[in-house]
């Protein structure tokens, strides 16, 4: 009976061994939960002016959409900026920005069958009153916005690898091509559930909300002439490798910019 017994017990610890394989495998490396950016500020100093310190916060729905966007500029003629995101479904559906309470511009989103964007219309006030409506066409290609029409004015994009936008060349009154170079880490609005226009919907200090990483060099070229670089130095990063913070420029002429982020649970 003792080889029987034996071999009992050797099927026995093979059995367990396997089960706990399989629970380990199961189980997996614990993942970091995403983070959301609820604020950033941004503090711009000149050498012939006053410095202006900016601090927008960010809100979300409970779908951790995006809901509302506060700017609040602190400075000569200090004004407050507010965009408030609404949603059809799971599509953006509208933004809506004030100036310091009055309404400066809306943007409606219209999409192609696929889910793609197909129009966006933008009208611009002046005083409470309409000033002058837009609208923006998209041409894809490779699933990636290629072209983007307004007018009699148009942009060809192209990309890299990872799907950041790396080049904007505008053609209309004026000849502007525009090339981005990008960190390899999380871009600051990784959490976002619902993609934005390309190169960001309204003007933001936290940067762009397109991209799979984040933009540290712009250089811009007007009608073929000089080209105007802008870098951030010493971006930084936490441990999940979401950025914290970035300067460019100098103490002199450059701005500082800070980053906070939530889990939203």
């Amino acid at each position: 009976m003792k080889p029987q017994h034996h071999l009992f017990l050797l099927m026995a610890f093979a059995i367990c061994v396997q089960s706990c394989k399989k629970s380990s495998k199961n189980s997996g490396p614990s993942t970091a939960k995403v983070k959301y950016l609820t604020q950033a500020i941004t503090i711009t100093t000149s050498s012939n002016g006053p410095t202006y310190n900016s601090i927008t916060t960010y809100t979300y729905n409970d779908k951790k959409r995006l809901s509302t966007t506060k700017q609040a500029v602190q400075g000569s003629n200090g004004q407050i900026n507010i965009s408030t995101y609404t949603y059809n479904g799971d599509q953006l559906y509208s933004i809506h920005v004030t100036y310091n309470g009055i309404v400066s511009s809306d943007k409606v989103f219209a999409y192609n069958n696929d889910g793609t964007l197909k129009t966006v219309i933008l009208t611009t006030y002046r005083n409470g009153s309409v000033f002058n409506t837009v609208e923006y066409g998209y041409v894809y290609k490779d699933g990636k916005v290629s072209e983007r029409h307004h007018e009699m004015n148009y942009e060809l994009f192209t990309y890299d690898s990872n799907n950041n936008l790396i080049k904007s060349d505008g053609h209309g009154q004026f000849s502007i091509v525009v090339t981005y170079t990008y960190d390899n880490k999380k871009s600051l609005f990784t959490g976002l559930t619902t993609k934005m226009e390309l190169g960001g919907i309204d003007i933001d200090p936290a940067g762009d909300r397109y991209n799979t990483n984040n933009v540290v060099q712009q250089s811009i070229t007007v009608d073929s002439g000089t080209t105007n670089t802008s870098s951030f130095v010493n971006l930084v990063y936490d441990s999940d490798g979401y950025p914290t913070g970035g300067t460019t420029g100098d103490a002199t002429n450059g701005s500082k910019i800070s980053y906070t982020y939530s889990t939203l649970d």
